[in-house]
């Protein structure tokens, strides 16, 4: 069974830049001009990510295979307010990148269920999303697992390749 870690400890930045550089780059290079270099120093520079340990409400986490291999990381924001919608308190799944070569082995479905726990012990009635309109895989599966989609909308980001340039908020109503 895979095991999810919590990131506290700023010394613990370099294994989490890492991760987050290898798997953005490895699932999304391709929606942007640059190949993703620009957005990829933006989420994982130092003081970006000490900044975010250092807030209460962003919680990082690295997802283990059972043999100790990193298969990728998540990050939740709690005390949120769904984008676009007049529901607070919620939390927000605002990264869940895998490796790959990973993928379809259930760590996402995992992971999900992590982050809806996760959710209920923090008082947390809802678990919501941002989703890229083109990563139809990921969408499947968050649809799968108890997500509706609420609104899409451009994100507008110029070094981001037109064709990709859209975004779904997805919720999820935890009981």
């Amino acid at each position: 069974m895979p095991t999810i870690i919590r990131i506290q400890y700023p010394a613990q930045i370099p294994v989490l830049q890492r991760v987050i550089q290898e798997t953005y780059l490895a699932n999304f290079s391709h929606y942007w001009f640059d190949g993703g270099e620009m957005y990829k120093e933006r989420i994982s520079n130092t003081a970006h990510l000490e900044a975010e340990l250092a807030n209460p409400n962003s919680h990082y986490y690295l997802i283990y295979l059972d043999n100790g291999e990193i298969a990728g990381f998540m990050k939740l924001l709690f005390d949120t307010q769904v984008h676009g919608q007049p529901i607070h308190h919620a939390v927000c799944l605002d990264k869940i990148y895998l490796y790959p070569h990973l993928k379809g082995q259930g760590l996402g479905r995992m992971s999900i269920d992590f982050a809806k726990t996760t959710s209920l012990d923090a008082s947390a009635k809802h678990l919501w999303l941002r989703v890229m309109v083109q990563n139809a895989e990921s969408r499947r599966v968050y649809e799968k697992v108890g997500f509706v989609a609420l609104e899409s909308e451009m994100l507008h980001f110029p070094e981001m390749k037109p064709e990709f340039d859209g975004i779904t908020t997805m919720l999820c109503t935890l009981e």
